[in-house]
């Protein structure tokens, strides 16, 4: 268990933690949802963005339409040319929505196939 601390206490002092690989574009305390985008925070706009909100649970379509309305006024200062793709992921990974479009408008949401219960 020490040793195991020790790491992460060192991991973290040298800026290795997964975060490093990773640039938080957004945070909405209110709906709970983190919006990052791969690379860091000089790196992440690129040509081609690819855009992951994590939320708890994507229990409701509101708040990723109210999101997929808001994000492109911020791509639209910080990445304007950027071809974005996204998927909007739940706290297991799983993918409730994704969509593609570019930093003015995200497109459409697809969203994920619910699993089929078996009868």
């Amino acid at each position: 268990m020490k040793n195991r601390a020790l790491a992460l206490a060192l991991v973290s002092a040298c800026g290795f933690a997964p975060q490093a690989y990773s640039h938080e574009l957004a945070f909405s305390k209110t709906e709970r949802i983190r919006v990052i985008a791969e690379g860091e925070a000089t790196t992440w706009c690129k040509p081609e963005v690819a855009i992951t909100m994590q939320r708890p649970t994507w229990d409701d379509q509101k708040p990723l339409n109210g999101l997929l309305s808001k994000l492109p006024y911020i791509l639209g200062q910080e990445c304007p040319t950027a071809k974005v793709t996204w998927k909007a992921i739940d706290a297991k990974g799983a993918v409730y929505a994704s969509g593609s479009g570019n930093s003015t408008n995200l497109g459409i949401a697809t969203l994920a196939a619910a699993p089929v219960q078996p009868t």
